[in-house]
């Protein structure tokens, strides 16, 4: 596996946990022409279709799809994700509540860390040498998202990142670990995203590398 990115690039975002449809990555390749995406999903059929529906895009070819879903692990593992029933976007590799979510069924999905990705695009031949735009919406896996990246981290420049599920799912981190995970990687909060208002809480954020302020 070797990602090729194309001449004209001059900028690489990440979209992890792209949901049904990927609209991170939609607006990007419309909105930016010499930006390269890397999108990760888990969900087999959220990734077919969101392939179709940018296929008609020009800066379709911007984009790199992988069908898999990231965790903080050493190795490649296969794993089973629980595909949800009424939003097929809040599937997770954790365990639904059954009182928030219910289980149309499970999938299997192979388990990748951000390292491992990353390590596939040739640094020394590209026109960029971090990460513009990190977004990371994985129902509850987001810090494991964040520590399988090793060394990466510390090359993304703004951040959007799931902070809170609402007790969606069994086994998933508090607020508070998020957020001290990210003060101690040097990220600052930025500004609370407009459309994640939830009950009066906003559930996904902005933060920047302060070594990019």
């Amino acid at each position: 596996m070797k990602i090729e990115i194309p001449k004209n690039i001059n900028s690489l975002r990440l979209d992890i946990g792209a949901s049904t449809t990927a609209p991170n990555t939609s607006n990007w390749i419309r909105d930016i022409d010499d930006c390269f995406v890397i999108v990760v999903e888990p969900v087999l059929k959220n990734v077919t279709t969101s392939a179709m529906f940018m296929s008609y895009s020009p800066n379709f070819k911007n984009t790199y799809f992988i069908h898999a879903a990231v965790d903080d692990v050493e190795e490649l593992e296969e794993s089973l994700i629980y595909v949800t029933k009424k939003n097929i976007g809040c599937s997770s590799l954790h365990l639904p509540q059954p009182h928030r979510h219910e289980i149309d069924h499970e999938e299997k999905t192979t388990k990748v860390n951000l390292k491992y990705i990353l390590d596939k695009i040739d640094w020394e031949n590209v026109n960029f040498d971090y990460i513009e735009y990190f977004k990371t919406d994985t129902q509850g896996n987001d810090i494991n998202v964040l520590k399988s990246m090793g060394e990466y981290l510390s090359k993304i420049a703004i951040l959007e990142i799931e902070c809170t599920t609402w007790d969606e799912y069994y086994n998933v981190p508090e607020e508070d670990e998020i957020l001290s995970f990210l003060k101690e990687n040097n990220f600052k909060f930025l500004k609370n995203c407009d459309d994640s208002l939830v009950n009066g809480v906003y559930v996904d954020r902005l933060f920047v590398n302060k070594d990019f302020l």
